[in-house]
């Protein structure tokens, strides 16, 4: 667990100040042996379908991304650290919007792409950084800023697997 931290916090020193907006990748099958997402509405989330967090899989081995209570993922990929039922209370920022760190695993080989939309209104896409250094497959780091509060669709990609999950963003 220390070296998954100390790895986050050099990433976030090392990688994720050289932000540029990501293009929207063209759409990939999605192979996965696991069910499709929890998603409901939850109360006095503006009608959101949240993807509700779960632990993560047997792909994910025990202390290999952070935030692994609160995971959501396919045999491919894994994201962490989604925040109490799905939903990230974030300070705004006037210059980066909305920002927070996501850890990923990847059993699919290759480099991680992440792109977002918001779902309940008109946004500018999210913004993510995808700092080098982590190799293949594995844990990797990544930030993300959504430009505004709201239900926003969040898509990361390596290779061909695809992993989509769904959030509401707010304010404290």
């Amino acid at each position: 667990m220390k070296h998954v931290l100390l790895c986050l916090a050099i990433a976030a020193l090392a990688g994720c100040d050289s932000a540029a907006p990501v293009a929207q990748p063209a759409p990939s099958p999605t192979r996965s042996a696991i069910a499709p997402p929890s998603m409901s509405p939850i109360d006095g989330l503006s009608g959101c379908p949240v993807t509700q967090p779960v632990p993560a899989g047997p792909e994910v081995p025990a202390g290999a991304l952070f935030g692994q209570s609160s995971a959501f993922g396919n045999a491919d990929l894994w994201v962490g650290a989604l925040g109490p039922a799905g939903v990230f209370t974030l300070e705004p920022d006037p210059l980066h919007g909305m920002g927070t760190k996501l850890g990923w695993y990847r059993i699919a080989t290759g480099k991680l792409q992440i792109v977002g939309r918001r779902l309940d209104g008109p946004a500018p896409a999210l913004i993510s950084h995808v700092p080098d250094g982590y190799g293949e497959t594995g844990f990797q780091s990544s930030g993300v800023n959504f430009p505004s509060e709201g239900c926003w669709e969040v898509t990361g990609t390596v290779g061909s697997a695809r992993l989509t999950f769904i959030t509401l963003v707010k304010r404290p």
